[in-house]
């Protein structure tokens, strides 16, 4: 059995992460936020095929404004993905959401990271830290490195901003996105720590559990998708997956 490495018990709204805690199963819905209904019924589709979790993506005030209704009639608590506007994760945060995703690449200044982060501590909300290769910053993206070390510099340059403003570190997490197979073997390879376990959801992508296993110290495999574990996402997205 894996030896879970002690870290601080977080809530994403009545969901209970880290710790002794159940590892929770969170997926993304491939709606236009906008649309209420859809949404709304995706998320319940989601929920009753046992996800604890979703994910949406907010691109505009809209969808912002659309978190509002959204989060009263929700099963599960909701995480706002941040895209291009620090004002949208103000709104979200004033709208009820339980935790934010930022990219820093499309976020900006560090004044606006400051903004979301200083309202996020006053209502307890966790903010997890997404890097994509698509959307490095500019002065990263000029810089003549390989791009797994620009992906890097980028996650760690702003998880300091987070820990500069005295945002609990235990309530941070870090997600890495690489474009390519060289890249993500390169981010693991700077990331992770012989002592670090991890945790892949998707074990039909062997690649994955193979690069985990050489830099980290155990990896679990949770596979949500199969059958066998009974957990059977809406049609729509099983295709995706």
């Amino acid at each position: 059995m894996i030896k879970r490495r002690k870290s601080k018990e977080i809530s994403i709204g009545n969901v209970k992460i880290g710790n002794n805690n159940p590892i929770s199963v969170q997926s993304m819905c491939n709606t236009d936020t906008r649309n209420i209904e859809q949404t709304s019924r995706q998320i319940k589709e989601l929920a009753d095929a046992g996800c604890e979790l979703v994910r949406l993506a907010v691109l505009n005030k809209d969808a912002a404004e659309a978190i509002k209704g959204l989060v009263k009639i929700s099963p599960v608590p909701l995480i706002a993905d941040i895209h291009f506007d620090y004002r949208l994760a103000i709104q979200c945060i004033n709208n009820g959401i339980s935790a934010l995703r930022l990219n820093p690449g499309n976020i900006g200044k560090r004044e606006n990271v400051e903004k979301v982060v200083n309202l996020a501590k006053q209502q307890n909300i966790p903010i997890r830290i997404g890097v994509n290769a698509g959307s490095l910053e500019k002065d990263l993206l000029d810089k003549d490195i390989p791009l797994h070390e620009k992906m890097v510099e980028s996650a760690m340059k702003h998880i300091k901003i987070l820990e500069d403003l005295d945002l609990d570190p235990e309530i941070m997490d870090v997600y890495v996105s690489a474009g390519a197979t060289e890249s993500l073997h390169l981010c693991m390879h700077n990331i992770l720590q012989p002592e670090d376990n991890v945790i892949t959801c998707d074990p039909g992508y062997l690649i994955i559990g193979s690069f985990a296993e050489r830099f980290a110290k155990e990896v679990k495999y949770v596979p949500i998708y199969n059958k066998e574990c009974n957990y059977k996402l809406t049609p729509e997205l099983i295709k995706e997956n």
